[in-house]
């Protein structure tokens, strides 16, 4: 059981903003550091509406986990992996 404390120290409403701030800042790092969205379906082995999808929180599921993580590991980035939890 999940304590009481817990669940309402954040609303559904302000921990989507925060997976939203997360998928938001990874894009802006992607497109200052100019990484290319084909480049990367490329490199973790995925077709580029995947990447797509996993750059606009379209997918769920251990493999979407796995291939942000991916995307993260490819592209040196440090930030939270926003598919972790769902």
């Amino acid at each position: 059981m999940v304590e009481t404390s817990i669940v309402n120290e954040m609303t559904t409403a302000q921990a989507r903003a925060r997976l939203n701030w997360s998928l938001i800042d990874f894009n802006k790092y992607l497109k200052m550091n100019g990484f290319k969205r084909p480049e990367l379906a490329q490199q973790i082995g995925v077709s580029k509406k995947y990447v797509d999808d996993l750059l606009t929180d379209k997918t769920r599921g251990a493999g979407a986990i796995e291939k942000y993580q991916q995307l993260m590991n490819v592209t040196g980035y440090k930030g939270d992996n926003i598919y972790i939890g769902k």
